[in-house]
């Protein structure tokens, strides 16, 4: 994961959608390791406003869908 936030970061990523979430909590996990991933590239890190949106995709993110609105950017519902 922080290889990804590092690429993201380095090469100034606007949006990440990481996976399917299950809870607020694990956004607010991934929240921190980009906050991390900022201070340690310092300088080279080119889009330090990266934004997260939660995939919902299973009933548990659902059941949570309150907690997780407010602590991501965005969120989107897949079809099929």
């Amino acid at each position: 994961m922080e290889e990804d936030i590092r690429f993201s970061l380095i090469n100034d990523i606007d949006f990440m959608v990481w996976g399917v979430y299950h809870s607020a909590k694990e956004i607010e996990l991934l929240q921190k390791a980009i906050e991390k991933q900022k201070k340690l590239l310092g300088k080279e890190c080119k889009n330090p406003n990266i934004k997260i949106i939660a995939k919902i995709e299973n009933e548990t993110a659902l059941d949570d869908i309150d907690n997780i609105i407010p602590v991501s950017n965005s969120i989107f519902v897949p079809r099929g």
